[in-house]
């Protein structure tokens, strides 16, 4: 079982939020689609969320929903209570690091080891191997320790549907209190089950003071 994950966004001045997105998929479906969503919008290398027009990922979102998939994306805004606290007291990685856990246990099958599949363009691979080693201990509590991979992203089609969905909810939540399973361009697997959108919990994280308060 693959889940690939990919980040939109960030704790940069310029950014409102940092999320993540995980995608149940194989990982001959994920390159059939692909496959077919480039030769769609005439597209010969890698597909980047950010460069899509909004045509362009209706018919992303289309193909996405005739796929066997399940999908989770974990949101954490800057301007939030919780967002505000750790994006300047925790670094990013480690935020980034409890979203994974936080969108991939629920897409986890009970006794079967996942593979997790993750963009590898945004730290060092000794920031990645950290990452991989806490989130293998923190879900190997709860089910099968997955295997964590992070990999390049132009030549892993799993990675590049979970970054178009993660850039999507991006664009679509500049005002964090929008409702996205009304408004976003993937509303209908949102409101299907197909794809679960929520705020980070960061429970390992958030300090106490607010966790009670």
């Amino acid at each position: 079982m693959q889940i690939y994950c990919d980040e939109s966004g960030g704790f940069d001045e310029d950014k409102h939020s940092l999320i993540l997105s995980a995608v149940r998929i194989s990982a001959h479906d994920a390159g059939r689609m692909m496959k077919k969503f480039r030769k769609a919008i005439g597209a010969k290398d890698e597909v980047k969320g950010g460069l899509l027009d909004d045509a362009q990922r209706g018919k992303f979102f289309d193909m996405l929903g005739e796929e066997e998939h399940f999908s989770a994306v974990v949101t954490c805004h800057k301007s939030s209570s919780l967002g505000s606290v750790v994006s300047n007291v925790h670094p990013e990685c480690s935020v980034l690091e409890q979203m994974v856990i936080e969108a991939c246990m629920p897409l986890m099958v009970s006794g079967t080891q996942a593979r997790i599949i993750a963009d590898g363009g945004r730290y060092s691979r000794q920031v990645y191997d950290q990452i991989a080693a806490k989130i293998a201990a923190t879900i190997g509590k709860f089910n099968a320790a997955p295997a964590i991979d992070f990999v390049r992203s132009d030549i892993t089609a799993g990675v590049q549907i979970a970054d178009i969905i993660a850039n999507t909810i991006y664009k679509a939540t500049r005002d964090h209190h929008a409702n996205v399973a009304e408004t976003s361009i993937c509303s209908d697997l949102i409101r299907g089950g197909r794809l679960l959108v929520f705020s980070a919990k960061l429970d390992v994280l958030k300090p106490r003071w607010l966790a009670t308060g």
